[in-house]
Parts: C-alpha cells; structure tokens; sequence
C-alpha cells in the first residue's frame, strides 16, 4: 500500500481508498482532521492509499459519507480501523526488476580439499607442493571468488578429540597447508564439517587464525558460537556475496561456544527430523545476510559418505532452503561427486566430491568437479562443470577418455531431477533463473578482523626427556637414529569397532637427511580358529608434522597415531613398529626388546574386551591425567 498526495482546494480533506491502476470511485470526506493509520492528514491534502498484487476491491469498497458535523469520536475509531484492515492486505514491497547489462562475476567452487595424512608428504616437499593444484589454479585465480571445503585441520597442535566414533579416522596438515590455498587464489574455506574439530577446539583456533592472516575468509565455523554463524562476505565488483556454511552430518561434539572455537552444526546426517528446526535457523542465518548482501549462497556438508546421488531427506532440505530464499546451495561430505537440481531456476550442487584426495588412484572417488557460477546483483545466471582426475596429492583436468563419461554421468544424475545440463566444448552448462534484484539493507559490508598473531594449539611433539610414563626400550638403527620409548592407549579393545593409539619415542644424535617413516603393525590370531591376521600403516613421524630431517639433535620426538583395527573382534592383539627409509625396512643394529623378523619391534598387547571403552575416552582421560605440555 502506498501514499498518493496532492493539493486540495476544496475545504474537506478527502481519502480516496482503492487499489493500483483501478482506483475504487467512492470517497471518504472528512472534515479538518482525523487520525488515520497512525499518520494525520490536513484539509489541503488529498491522500491515496493503494493495495498491490492482486487485492480484492471488496475490502476497500465503501459508501460515500458526507459528514457537515464534527466527527464524533466513535466515527474516528472505525475509520482507523479500516485503514488498519487496508494495511493487512499489503504485501511485501517487492525487489527491485533486473535491468539489463548487469555485470557478470563468477565464482568457482571445488569440492572437499583433504587436509590429512599423506598430504603432508607432498607440503614438505617444495617442488611436489607446488603441483598439488597447479594444473587447475588458473579456473580459480580467474574468478572473483574462488572457495572450497576445508576438510580437516591445519595447524602444528592440537590432540585427538572424542568425536563419538569407535576408531574415527583423524585429519590434520601442516601450516604449510595454507600456502597452497593462497597461492590458489582461494577466498573463502568452509570449515563446517566433520573433520574441522578432530585435532581439538585449540587447534581450531589456530587454523581460522592462519586463514585471515594469509587473507583468507572461512565460513561454517568460528572462534566462538557467533562467528561461527557468521557468513563470510566477499565484495565482487558491484556485488557481495555472503557465503554460509555448516555442518549437518554428525560433528555435534565440535560445535562452537560462547568462548570456544567450533563449528554451526545442525543435525540431518540420515533422517527429516530436523527439517524444520534447520529451515528456521538457516531462514533467520539468510534474512541477517541479506540485510549486507545481494546474494547468499549456503555451502553445507551434508549427506552420507561414498553415495552418488543425494538422500531423498537431503533434496527435500535443499528445496526447502532454496525456497527459504538462498540464491544457490554448493555442498560438500559424499567424496562423490553428484548430480544438480535446478529449484525454481536456482542451481542446487549437491556434492562436488574431492577436490584435492591423499588417495591411491584407483580410489573410486579419483574423479570430482569444479563448478562456476556465473552471477550477477540479480542471483545466478549460468553454471558450468569442469571434469577433475585427483591422483595422490595432485588434481588435475580430466581430458583423457574418461572424460566424456563423467560428463554424461553428471547430466544423467541431473535428469533424473528433472534438471536439464547440456555438454559444450568438454565441460558441462546449465542455464539459471536469476530473477530480481535484492538490494542490501545497509550498505556496510562486515569484514572480519585479522588477528594480531596466531593462537598456537598445544604441541609437545618435541621433548628435553622422556616422560615417567613411556615404558623405556633401547632400540638403535642406522645414522643415530633409536627407539627410546612407547606407550599404548588402552590394554582393552572395544568390541565390535576397535583401535588404538600407540605412542613412540624417537631420538637422533645427528642430522638426518631423507624420508624416514614410522610403520606399525598389528597383529591377531583368532583363538577359536587359530587363523593369523595382521594390517599395518605407515606414517610420517610427529603424527605426520615431524619429518626425520626437522629433527633437532639430542631432543625426543614424540610419535602417535590412531590405529584402526578390523579384526574379528576376540583374542588378543599385538603391536609392533618398525623404521623405514625409502622403500627399505631398517634392521635394529642393537634392541633390548623381541624382534619380529629382525625387523618389526614388538611394543605390547591389548585384548578384546565386552568393557572397553571407546577409545578416545581414554584418550579424553589421558589427556586429562596427563595434559599437553607437562
């Protein structure tokens, strides 16, 4: 409803109550004053109220009334109470048409970056760190906005934190982790995710710290419960763009607090019963960003694990959320990639899959894709598929014979939604509906603070001595290097899941040069079979962030890492480490403890057991027993 005025000369001020293009003829005629839908209106004005979109003329209509009196009191009462009903039939004021020619941006949108395990090979090596992404670096340097799933930790702290998994697995890089995505061209990373928060609340902290002191935004997390429901706002030309995040699978224990540093998490990993209770949330997230950004775009990881084609639950929220108002919705968490839906001419990208993977390369997530978005103040115009091939630690574009079929696989799983996408020149396109434009209410754009330094996470990786509750050994092998010290977890192993964390103590009396690798194995005899069983991992030492040649002289090297066991769960097992150097198991030149053929050191035993704990309560008690630093 809107005011028309106009100068009267005729002694009555007169209302005239109708709607857009079709005034309604009969008038209201008032003497002098009268208080009228809380505004007063004077004898020299003419004033036009007008009902929009469709308005029935029937709850305007009224008899023409001549007062020559004074209006008694009542009469101004039920005037003021149709102006009243007038004012409940006005919509929302619309958003402003799209003219032509708007400017177009592009934002480019990989799947999830794996900050974990065998990365970290690659970050410390120089030449093999900078062909992580190099051969795609280009797709998003080019654009205004370059994001990705962050998924993991990047910091030197941190320790395992309980995240309600038997034996979950842990992921966690070295800070040399943010060079790579800054020299990318990566603006924002989500870190809403199940990953984020497995190195603990510190080592959080110390990512989101590394992040905006290299100039990178993150969205999905925070140093505490309001950041973390803070988009990050990027300006492209003429447009900003919030970006939100959040995890929905299953990470409750890494949610953030009033003074601690998490993740926005809400619960849909495999079931609706939270639909409504997110689509509020996510609506009241979207309506502050609005009141900043012309566009808002949710970046959720959401759904299961290795699943080519969203849940019927996860469509469902992703409808709901794209009619709730968000422009686009990129998400991130199968580590497969997935088909697009178009909502109302809106792209929803379910999964993008693996951007950057540790994996071996017959992995069947090898394949992921990276998005475009083409946009404008209006919303999204055009979306475009780029085919990626990830071999271990570097990503590249698919232009080989598996291209074509991954292309069409894409459009086949769109189809399926009801979502056409068409193959042009190698890559895939589909056309968008932007709509109107939604002018920001305020015309600051939030900008989050740089902080003065980085928060470090605890580490006690590097020893003056070994601690009173290692069991000492004395285990010698080549260039100076010994075994000095260990500690397992936990003598009882959880039954049906189970693992462990086995903890050595290295030592070197001079500069090692090369790759040194601490391998553990386990081994199993069924007690009712007799069959022998054994699965062993090998990592880099320091829990992957202490290569041999980082070693200082003369200090302890503190090693741990969580063992995933999947044996038949009865009898017990036994533990054992070894050193590798290249491709070569080093042999002990001196050992006071059993060797298993000349090479493997035996450590100690746990048994399965119908009262073990899970195993990183013992890690949450130890912890406590025992904390970082001391």
């Amino acid at each position: 409803m809107y005011l028309h005025e106009k100068p009267l000369w005729r002694r009555e001020s007169t209302f005239e109550l109708g709607y857009a293009g079709d005034p309604i003829n009969e008038r209201l005629r008032v003497l002098r004053y009268c208080f009228f839908a809380d505004s007063v209106y004077y004898p020299k004005y003419v004033a036009s109220l007008e009902c929009t979109d469709g308005i029935s003329p029937g709850c305007l209509i009224f008899g023409e009334v001549i007062l020559k009196h004074l209006i008694p009191l009542a009469w101004c009462v039920f005037l003021v109470s149709v102006a009243v009903a007038a004012t409940s039939c006005k919509s929302k004021p619309k958003p402003k048409a799209t003219p032509k020619n708007l400017p177009v941006h592009t934002l480019v949108y990989g799947g999830d970056f794996t900050l974990a395990r065998r990365l970290n090979f690659a970050l410390f090596d120089e030449k093999a760190r900078s062909k992580i992404m190099e051969d795609v670096a280009l797709l998003f340097r080019d654009a205004d906005i370059a994001l990705v799933n962050g998924e993991g930790v990047v910091a030197a702290g941190g320790y395992y934190y309980d995240k309600g998994e038997p034996r979950p697995y842990m992921y966690r890089a070295h800070p040399l982790a943010i060079d790579v995505l800054k020299e990318t061209g990566i603006d924002v990373v989500t870190v809403g995710n199940n990953h984020f928060g497995d190195y603990g609340p510190e080592a959080m902290r110390e990512m989101l710290d590394r992040l905006r002191m290299a100039g990178i935004d993150y969205a999905g997390g925070g140093v505490d419960r309001r950041d973390a429901q803070t988009p990050a706002y990027i300006k492209a030309g003429d447009v900003v763009v919030a970006i939100v995040g959040g995890d929905f699978t299953m990470s409750k224990a890494y949610v953030a607090k009033k003074n601690r540093a998490g993740i926005f998490y809400r619960d849909a990993f495999r079931s609706d019963k939270n639909e409504d209770e997110i689509v509020e949330d996510m609506t009241d997230i979207l309506n502050e960003a609005r009141k900043h950004a012309h566009l808002v775009i949710l970046s959720p990881h959401w759904g299961d694990n290795w699943q080519e084609s969203p849940a019927p639950h996860i469509r469902s929220l992703g409808k709901r959320l794209i009619r709730a108002g968000y422009d686009a919705i990129i998400g991130h968490s199968a580590h497969m990639y997935q088909g697009v839906e178009m909502i109302d001419g809106k792209p929803v990208i379910y999964d993008a899959g693996n951007l950057v993977s540790d994996f071996g390369p017959g992995d069947r997530s090898r394949f992921g894709m990276a998005w475009k978005l083409s946009f404008t103040k209006a919303g999204i115009k055009q979306i475009e598929g780029y085919p990626l091939l990830l071999r271990r630690n570097v990503t590249l574009f698919e232009k080989g014979r598996n291209r074509d079929d991954v292309l069409s696989d894409v459009v086949k799983k769109s189809a399926d939604m009801d979502t056409a996408l068409r193959i042009e020149d190698g890559h895939i396109v589909g056309d968008c509906t932007p709509g109107n434009i939604h002018s920001p209410r305020k015309n600051t754009v939030p900008i989050r603070k740089v902080p003065k330094r980085i928060t470090l996470a605890p580490n006690d990786t590097i020893l003056d001595a070994l601690p009173d509750r290692a069991i000492p050994i004395n285990v010698e092998f080549e260039d100076g290097i010994s075994l000095v010290g260990y500690e397992l977890l936990t003598d009882k192993l959880q039954i049906p899941k189970s693992g462990q964390v086995v903890q050595t103590y290295w030592r070197t009396s001079k500069k090692l040069k090369g790759e040194y690798i601490i391998r553990l194995e386990a081994r199993h005899t069924n007690p009712k079979t007799e069959r022998q069983s054994w699965t062993n991992t090998e990592h880099l030492p320091g829990d992957w962030l202490m290569p041999a040649d980082r070693w200082p002289e003369g200090k302890i090297i503190r090693d741990w890492q969580l063992f995933r066991l999947k044996f038949d769960p009865q009898g017990e097992v036994d533990f054992y480490a070894a050193l590798v150097k290249g491709s070569r198991t080093l042999k002990p030149k001196t050992s006071d403890r059993p060797l298993e053929k000349d090479k493997l050191v035996y450590l100690g035993k746990a048994k399965y057991s119908k009262d073990a704990k899970r195993l990183l309560r013992y890690m949450k008690s130890y912890q406590k027993k025992y904390p970082p630093g001391k």
